[in-house]
């Protein structure tokens, strides 16, 4: 994992050094840059395997290309191996980096086919500049353009702190986060102006214009209808993606274990193929009872798996907000999913940072394998309560309308279920589950492999989709067959068995606490008062948009968070002031 930051055109470059200055956690080992009349790039660098080696730029028979990668390459000594010998070429060094440089100037922009792995990729050619990111979305970039250039990063608030534009709120995402807890589009943020490339394209900038391309789309193929043959080939990919995963550096890994049975399986593959790893598993304060604690220590006895248990109390979850809030870079509202969720997931990557590099998850297996029971199962449910919501937020200039035409296009074109699967598994993916796992561990220099979302796995499980993941009466149907057979061969049973929590649960003691002192320290007398005001259906939405406005679009990030506390910023002159 590392953090890319560049721009070009006609823009200062001493603006890259504050760019890369404000994600350096995420690449604290290793500082690089290039700079040219037109073009500056920047790297930093997070040590997980390669040599340390001060080089982005290299010369490939006599080309001189510049390259920033963001992620893994898990295909990388084949790659190596293949290129090596048929591309008659000697490698100076054992970086990716290095190998993508060679496999550009070789097969030219649509090398990237070829790479399998989770990444965003920099790459600049003789005043050209390409932009990629992986086929799923696993790891973000973000760009702004304007008659100057274009500005681009790993982060939002690298563009934020140095744009002399003014970013302010995209109602239209906005509003679909209220409805929706995510935004709808692949390509566009919370603040205006500001795009995200989306999953499987690339952008090119050249001559002062750009565009942005897919160079992969998913193709559904028809699969077996044999569900036992589905479940053996789910097995087998799901170990071809541990070892991908696992076996990609030498260093020990910390999972997420929640006792669920996504989670539970990722344990057991490893405990059988013998990788180094911890379990970590969030739970309240005082409560030995909490179901998630209570099976993943079952499952660790079982498997004599090195498990550690972090406690959370309301002290914790409050005094996190703001970095949660700095950190992920958008605004966590109620909608589809609950809030919270990725303040709990901000928690236990802090804890599992202290002891590791690299961690690995579970997520994405509830989207691909209609894991969400109280959604996919009760879908026309949940587009009654989006329109009730809808119904609630007050008309502001049209957008209400607008949105409530996207739903009815979204929603009611095809079968709920289906259309409800499609949108968890797209835009759920891409503007909510992702950005929130990259931002909330390598905002602790770690970086997180999420094993259910390989490329091969992720084929698969979408090709089988509905028709047999919800099957017999039950959700996730393969993963739970699956996961019965395996961990009931060592004598796990718990688990398969649980019903599913959703990841607040374990600060369900904490959250009325929460919102409580939120309330408190918010007072009213000190609400600022703003044009955003009557689409919020609780104080605590309120809050904390007026807590995302006040650092990413007032302060435009000059903030230190380290040195403020959350009652200092709300009751503070400029907070009270800010829409004025």
């Amino acid at each position: 994992m590392c953090g890319i930051s560049g721009i070009i055109g006609t823009f200062s470059p001493d603006k890259l050094q504050k760019m890369l200055q404000i994600i350096s956690y995420r690449g604290p080992d290793e500082t690089t840059v290039f700079s040219d009349n037109l073009c500056s790039i920047g790297l930093n660098r997070l040590k997980i395997k390669g040599n340390t080696t001060n080089k982005i730029q290299f010369n490939i028979f006599g080309r001189k290309v510049v390259v920033a990668l963001n992620g893994e390459i898990y295909n990388y000594q084949s790659l190596r191996d293949h290129y090596s010998k048929n591309a008659n070429y000697c490698f100076e060094t054992d970086l990716e980096l290095e190998l993508l440089a060679l496999m550009y100037v070789v097969d030219g922009e649509l090398f990237i086919n070829k790479v399998d792995g989770m990444f965003s990729i920099a790459i600049y050619d003789s005043r050209k500049l390409i932009l990629y990111r992986d086929r799923v979305g696993i790891k973000p970039f973000y760009y702004t353009v304007n008659n100057r250039g274009m500005i681009f990063s790993s982060e939002i608030k690298a563009i934020v702190i140095v744009d002399e534009n003014f970013h302010d709120i995209n109602m239209s995402t906005l509003m679909e986060q209220l409805l929706l807890s995510f935004g709808i589009s692949e390509n566009e943020t919370i603040l205006k102006d500001i795009h995200q490339l989306s999953p499987g394209s690339y952008l090119k900038f050249e001559n002062d214009s750009y565009f942005v391309k897919k160079y992969y789309n998913f193709t559904p193929i028809e699969v077996s209808a044999d569900i036992e043959e589905n479940i053996a080939i789910t097995e087998n990919l799901l170990d071809q993606a541990a070892i991908k995963c696992f076996k990609h550096d030498n260093l020990s890994k910390g999972l997420f274990l929640s006792g669920g049975i996504d989670s539970a399986l990722l344990a057991l593959k490893a405990h059988q193929l013998s990788f180094p790893f911890s379990a970590y598993t969030l739970s309240p304060d005082n409560n030995d009872d909490f179901e998630d604690a209570l099976h993943a220590k079952e499952l660790s006895k079982k498997l004599n798996i090195n498990h550690h248990v972090m406690h959370v109390n309301k002290e914790l979850a409050i005094n996190s907000l703001i970095k949660f809030t700095y950190f992920y870079e958008n605004i966590d509202f109620a909608g589809i999913f609950s809030p919270y969720g990725g303040l709990a997931f901000y928690l236990i990557s802090k804890e599992i940072s202290t002891f590791h590099r690299v961690a690995i998850s579970g997520d994405g297996a509830d989207e691909l394998f209609a894991g969400y029971q109280s959604l996919h199962s009760n879908s026309q449910n949940v587009f009654n309560d989006i329109y009730n919501r809808a119904n609630k937020i007050a008309d502001r200039s049209g957008y209400k309308e607008h949105i409530l035409n996207t739903l009815r296009r979204r929603f009611f074109s095809t079968d709920s279920p289906l259309v409800l699967y499609d949108l968890l598994l797209d835009s759920g993916l891409n503007n909510y589950h992702l950005p929130c796992l990259d931002k909330c561990t390598s905002c602790f220099s770690m970086e997180l492999r999420p094993i259910y979302l390989d490329i091969n796995l992720y084929e698969h499980a979408r090709n089988i989709g509905l028709s047999q993941n919800m099957h017999d009466g039950m959700n996730k149907y393969i993963l739970q067959k699956l996961s019965k057979k395996s961990l009931g061969q060592v004598g796990i049973n718990m688990v398969s068995k649980r019903k599913k929590l959703a990841m607040p649960s374990a600060l369900d003691g904490v959250i009325g606490h929460i919102n409580q002192k939120l309330k408190d320290i918010y007072g009213i007398s000190n609400q600022p008062r703003n044009k955003f005001s009557d689409l919020f259906l609780t104080i605590e939405q309120r809050i904390m948009f007026d807590l995302f406005y006040y650092i990413f679009v007032y302060k435009k990030c000059n903030i230190n968070v380290d040195e403020v506390t959350l009652s200092e910023i709300i009751r503070s002159k400029e907070f009270s002031k800010m829409y004025n």
